[in-house]
């Protein structure tokens, strides 16, 4: 994860993996949570005048990215990923210093 004051950036190696197979969300205010599963096909293989069903082993990914501190200045709603060449980059901004309200006001009924 990296981090600077407009954003915070977080880039996964998943290769073999397709944005169908791919999973990105928010849990518990803190923590980013990807996980990728490779899509598997059976293929059929001829040898020697054989037939026989390939079967090959799918693939998963589970990731689990604790934002910290970070947590409470991103806007969550408005992040970004992009799945290319098997790297996942994920970008989601951060609240502005301007944005950050410093004094709330308290009715008192």
């Amino acid at each position: 994860m990296k981090s600077d004051d407009e954003k915070c950036m977080v880039t996964v190696d998943m290769p073999g993996i397709n944005k169908q197979g791919l999973k990105v969300w928010f849990e518990n205010k803190r923590v980013l949570k990807i996980v990728g599963q490779q899509q598997m096909e059976d293929e059929d293989v001829h040898h020697d005048g054989a037939h026989e069903m390939m079967k090959e082993e799918a693939r998963v990914y589970d990731v689990t990215v604790d934002l910290l501190q970070e947590a409470e200045i991103l806007k969550k709603e408005e992040a970004m990923a992009e799945l290319k060449n098997g790297v996942l980059n994920i970008i989601v901004p951060k609240i502005k210093l301007q944005e950050i309200k410093d004094v709330v006001r308290v009715d008192v009924a």
